[in-house]
């Protein structure tokens, strides 16, 4: 197959990637398995599927103005490409709530939003990392726990920080946490 042949980053830069995408949509027409069945309020979204340089299957698009690169984890096959150039969109979306996580409870307290978006991200660190991150975390939900994650402002922020009595290089690997914590926390509707 050429894609693993070139292996270049994308389908879209091989010299056959016209021909093949033009099957893949002729295969989406013809066959049952293949058909599309997508309903989304992002139909308009235009995704882009590509190969990364190890092989794994991307898609890439734009949600709300900002432009977002998620792996499929699966190799590229044939069928598999196939697939994911039918139900681009509902893969991708997939993918963005597994990812971001977005919860339609405003109420959410820091400690559930806090554990569930450590437990999603835990792949992008390593053990020792991930346990270190619980460990902070669960410092953290001492003073921020019961809290709704809407009421948290900065002045509770920097309040909780003065009066710790820890470094300040220490403060920066907690406030580290939080950014990971509140930096998903913006995507929830």
């Amino acid at each position: 197959m050429l894609l693993h042949q070139r292996r270049d980053k994308s389908t879209q830069k091989t010299k056959g990637s016209k021909g093949i995408n033009g099957i893949y949509t002729l295969m989406c027409q013809t066959k049952r398995y293949f058909q599309r069945n997508e309903t989304s309020e992002y139909q308009d979204t235009r995704i882009r599927i590509s190969v990364n340089a190890h092989g794994m299957i991307m898609l890439e698009g734009n949600i709300d103005g900002k432009r977002h690169r998620l792996s499929t984890r699966t190799k590229a096959t044939f069928w598999l490409l196939a697939w994911y150039s039918c139900h681009a969109s509902s893969a991708f979306l997939s993918l963005y709530e597994k990812r971001f996580d977005t919860l339609s409870q405003i109420d959410t307290t820091f400690r559930e939003y806090g554990t569930q978006i450590l437990e999603n991200t835990q792949n992008y660190r390593n053990a020792f990392t991930q346990k270190e991150e619980l460990s902070k975390f669960r410092t953290l939900c001492e003073t921020f726990g019961d809290m709704a994650l809407n009421e948290i402002k900065a002045s509770h922020i920097l309040k909780w920080q003065n009066n710790t009595n820890k470094a300040p290089k220490t403060i920066l690997n907690y406030r580290g946490t939080l950014n990971i914590i509140f930096k998903y926390a913006v995507y929830a509707p």
